[in-house]
């Protein structure tokens, strides 16, 4: 039996996904298909690619960061924690590390990323969020959401095994679950009736960004003229317009008081702001660079 590498980073890629999905059993499962595809390394390119390219892991991630190889999301070469592969996907992974400021293999950021496009797999998020079964747990997310062309046995037996390995590692911790520092985190969904500090911070933002005229009120109170704000801020940066602001509206609003980038967020048609609400809050403390750093990991 392949034994499964584990470190500082798989143990804090296993705490994030534990977060979002809330089942042991289910991070267990995707955590042995992600070995599987990439070691659980974020800057991982695909083998075959490395010599296509003439580029080391290192190399693209670096280029693709800085922008000087330019063919990211049409070269077909796998990338990441899942192997993105597909052109439509790796844009999207592109547009959502600009949108956050990440570079190209932060870790959290490919978290999120994983987590809004399994939201769309209804059936592998089912049996993630409710299994009690590692296995079950990584057979749906091997024949519904990675989907190759041929499944072996060994294939099933491998990443079944890579699953109950993570389980027995991190899944009876108790100390790994759910250790979320409120004082980084997002504000609850924000919209017409919500009442606070939060709301008034969100006031506060708007009004130096100049909606509303930078005439808008900042009591605490949102209402008509706070979410018509919101969504011309929306409309601005091609966020989904709904005039509520949930994590992802809060988080690019910061990005924007913080160094006025202009980023655009677009992963397929999905309704980014609802897909976010169902997370309601997520810390954003680690997701500059500095904090995770796969290249720095002891991973080989």
């Amino acid at each position: 039996m392949q034994e499964v590498k584990h470190n500082g980073i798989t143990k804090y890629i296993y705490q994030r996904l534990l977060a979002f999905i809330g089942n042991p059993y289910g991070v267990a499962g995707l955590m042995g298909n992600l070995y599987a595809e990439s070691g659980l390394r974020s800057d991982n390119l695909q083998n075959s690619f490395e010599q296509k390219l003439g580029m080391t892991d290192e190399e693209y991630t670096d280029a693709v960061t800085n922008g000087t190889y330019t063919k990211f999301a049409n070269d077909g070469a796998g990338y990441g924690l899942a192997q993105w592969t597909n052109s439509a996907r790796k844009q999207n992974l592109l547009g959502l590390s600009k949108a956050m400021g990440a570079a190209i293999d932060s870790v959290e950021m490919q978290i999120i990323f994983l987590i809004l496009e399994l939201q769309n797999y209804s059936l592998v998020w089912n049996v993630l969020t409710k299994t009690s079964s590692s296995y079950e747990a990584s057979d749906a997310v091997l024949e519904h959401y990675e989907k190759p062309a041929t499944i072996t046995d060994s294939s099933r037996d491998n990443r079944r095994s890579f699953s109950v390995q993570y389980y027995q590692l991190y899944g009876s911790d108790e100390k790994i679950a759910y250790s979320n520092d409120e004082s980084v985190m997002f504000a609850g969904v924000l919209k017409r009736g919500s009442r606070g500090a939060d709301v008034r911070t969100l006031q506060q933002q708007l009004k130096r960004l100049g909606y509303a005229g930078g005439t808008l009120a900042v009591d605490g109170a949102y209402g008509e003229k706070t979410g018509a704000a919101v969504s011309e801020f929306q409309r601005d940066y091609h966020l989904y317009s709904d005039g509520k602001a949930g994590a992802v509206t809060q988080y690019v609003l910061r990005l924007q008081e913080r160094d006025g980038s202009r980023y655009t967020v677009v992963i397929g048609n999905l309704d980014f702001t609802s897909a976010m609400e169902l997370y309601h809050k997520y810390k954003d403390a680690i997701i500059r660079e500095g904090h995770v750093d796969a290249k720095n990991s002891d991973f080989v």
